[in-house]
């Protein structure tokens, strides 16, 4: 999104008695940001207000503010800022004129000169996503602007999306071939997708998640994204955020590496408002830098998945109870079920939704903990006819049917 008009704020008065009638925020885009993602914004006009006044965002409280920037005159009374006027910064990166803003300080961001702003290695630098180069993403978010010099969402300036192959429709779904796909997702996020063939993310490094909200129909088709790397702030997986009315399915992920250790990350998703079936993550060649294999905080649902990896030690915010989280999700307050997370020593199993504990690699590669806690395995009748799940007993967890994994003689 972005905003160019002046944004003039009356509410606030000094008396007497101090400040009075003071609006929570005054900002050039938002007022106030209240645990919100903001990602991918500008704003130009002028802002003047009385208390809390930003060339962007007036005020923040823990809201995430990822490739952000603004220019104009930002004037007041208190607590101006550059690029947010109030609030929280350790989820905040962005840029605001130094010059033609008139401040040096603000809550949150770096300040720059306009040469610096005008320079396109300033945004490459801290990972932008820009039209014509590939290594920080494939979404070709911005462009430089040929009049002014400043960075512009590139889908105002003419830039149209690639389509790939077919309507968006259940029947007739897009087909992703490649990773320049798989980055125009972002612009039709309602509509339905099927993975065509497997993709290597190879070379890349996302600074946001490839696909920032999701609430359409996404088919893995038994396919595989391999060697996601993201180093960034906020929800990060494959998807950042899943709607509450979308799904995905058959779909795996090797090899995922995400710098971020919080509740929201996760190597398919960070916040899951869906539904996930048939899904997995294997990075068991790396220590994997957050906190839930597959889902970092999930309010959907989860059957049928499973993550392999080691998890280095990360910080749950205070608010999240311990007990709440596991190895396979970050955070849960939704639906898991018939899913496992495995380390190189043990691993957890959802049975039910209930988050069985500490088993040992012996009994995660048993086949009996998982008939006995009634998951349906190919040549077996008694749990089911899906034939959802295959094992190599003794040399490996269960692996989900359609993998073809084939068992060592």
């Amino acid at each position: 999104c972005y905003s160019t008009g002046p944004v003039t704020g009356a509410s606030g008065v000094y008396t007497d008695d101090g400040l009075v009638g003071a609006s929570q925020g005054i900002g050039g885009l938002i007022g106030h940001s209240d645990e919100d993602h903001v990602s991918n914004c500008f704003s130009t006009g002028a802002v003047e207000g009385v208390y809390r006044v930003g060339g962007l965002i007036g005020s923040t409280t823990d809201s995430v503010v990822r490739n952000c920037y603004s220019l104009g005159t930002v004037s007041g009374g208190v607590r101006l800022g550059g690029l947010i006027g109030d609030g929280s910064t350790y989820r905040i990166s962005g840029f605001w004129n130094i010059e033609t803003s008139g401040l040096t300080a603000s809550q949150g961001g770096a300040g720059l000169t306009t040469t610096e702003m005008q320079d396109i290695r300033t945004y490459l630098n801290e990972g932008w996503d820009f039209a014509g180069e590939s290594v920080n993403g494939t979404a070709e978010t911005w462009q430089m602007a040929q009049d002014e010099g400043y960075p512009r969402l590139s889908v105002f300036e003419g830039h149209e999306p690639v389509q790939p192959q077919g309507q968006g429709t259940l029947d007739d779904p897009f087909l992703i071939t490649d990773a320049v796909e798989l980055g125009s997702i972002g612009y039709r996020p309602l509509a339905s997708y099927r993975l065509a063939n497997d993709i290597d993310l190879s070379g890349i490094i996302w600074n946001t998640a490839p696909i920032p909200w999701f609430g359409g129909h996404f088919d893995g088709n038994g396919g595989v994204i391999s060697h996601l790397q993201i180093e960034g702030r906020g929800p990060l997986g494959l998807f950042a955020c899943l709607g509450y009315h979308s799904s995905v399915h058959e779909l795996g992920l090797l090899e995922v590496t995400i710098g971020r250790r919080t509740e929201e990350v996760g190597a398919l998703a960070g916040v899951n408002h869906g539904t996930l079936t048939a899904c997995y993550c294997d990075s068991s060649a790396a220590h994997l830098g957050f906190m839930g294999t597959l889902v970092g905080n999930n309010d959907g649902s989860l059957a049928d998945c499973y993550g392999i990896g080691n998890i280095t030690t990360g910080i749950i915010r205070r608010s999240v109870p311990v007990e709440h989280g596991s190895r396979l999700v970050a955070r849960n307050d939704g639906a898991v079920s018939t899913s496992y997370w495995r380390g190189t020593t043990g691993g957890e199993l959802w049975i039910d939704g209930i988050l069985v504990k500490d088993l040992t690699t012996d009994q995660m590669q048993d086949i009996d903990t998982f008939l006995d806690a009634g998951w349906d395995f190919v040549d077996e009748r008694d749990n089911g006819i899906e034939d959802i799940w295959t094992i190599c007993p003794g040399q490996d967890s269960p692996r989900l049917c359609w993998q073809n994994v084939a068992c060592d003689e």
